[in-house]
């Protein structure tokens, strides 16, 4: 996550291609990597704020897809081998538990509701996004 701070820093990439990546971190059960993906997210806005408007949609849309891959792989380690997951983890992939998603997106709206115009960006992305046939009612927790 450090190597992605560098980066980002030293401007070796585009800054809105990261966003979507970065909102996704928010949402990693290990604390360190939410909390530093959101630092870099507030510097974003504060440096671009419209590249970080633009993006927020496609970061939830990733954000939900990381969130089920790592639902996905933390249930076909498990039953493949006995791992020891740390005590703070146990029971944090669940099916249909998305209180990380939840705690990540709150944040990415903590930062934009200070202004009516990125919040109505905000939601459009979001209808855009997820207003699909491809996305099922799996999707309403993950919202809500």
């Amino acid at each position: 996550m450090q190597i992605v701070e560098i980066v980002l820093r030293q401007g070796l990439v585009h800054p809105i291609t990261c966003v979507p990546f970065l909102i996704a971190l928010e949402t990693d059960p290990q604390e360190g990597n939410s909390k530093l993906a959101h630092h870099l997210l507030m510097n974003m806005n504060e440096k671009y704020p419209a590249f970080f408007e633009r993006r927020l949609g496609d970061g939830l849309q990733m954000s939900l897809i990381f969130i089920r891959s790592m639902a996905g792989s933390s249930e076909n380690l498990n039953t493949r081998v006995q791992l020891k997951v740390p005590e703070r983890m146990k029971g944090t992939f669940e099916s249909g538990s998305f209180n990380y998603a939840r705690l990540g997106v709150s944040r990415i709206y903590k930062l934009i509701r200070g202004n009516c115009i990125s919040r109505n960006k905000f939601m459009s992305s979001v209808v855009r996004k997820f207003d699909t046939p491809i996305w099922n009612n799996s999707v309403i927790p993950f919202l809500m």
